[in-house]
């Protein structure tokens, strides 16, 4: 998305989805996301088992690096702040197209 460009409106996360992938059009990028969002799930898993919330603050925050840095690397840089714009519109909106998205990967529903 050019600097300056008005960010979208969405009415629903259906309307947002479709607009998410087109974010994520990489295939390295979202195999990042799927590195990233693994990690979280196994360090939110070791800490519930540990019962060491560190461990679940530390998955989190490695997760969104890699992440964050999949949008430097794959889709050109300029994907990588748009996501924290649209997150202060409509907070959830980006954390559940995420997940949604590893979902769809890993069910096969779009090659990764």
């Amino acid at each position: 998305m050019p600097t300056g460009a008005a960010l979208p409106q969405f009415r629903s996360l259906e309307e947002y989805y479709p607009y998410y992938l087109s974010q994520h059009s990489s295939k390295n990028c979202r195999r990042l996301h799927v590195v990233g969002n693994s990690i979280i799930l196994g360090s939110v898993g070791a800490a519930l088992t540990q019962r060491d919330a560190r461990l679940a603050a530390l998955g989190l925050a490695a997760g969104y690096f890699v992440a964050w840095g999949s949008h430097i690397l794959f889709e050109d840089g300029q994907t990588a702040l748009e996501p924290l714009q649209q997150a202060t519109r409509n907070p959830l909106y980006g954390f559940v197209c995420d997940w949604r998205m590893f979902a769809d990967i890993l069910c096969g529903r779009f090659v990764w």
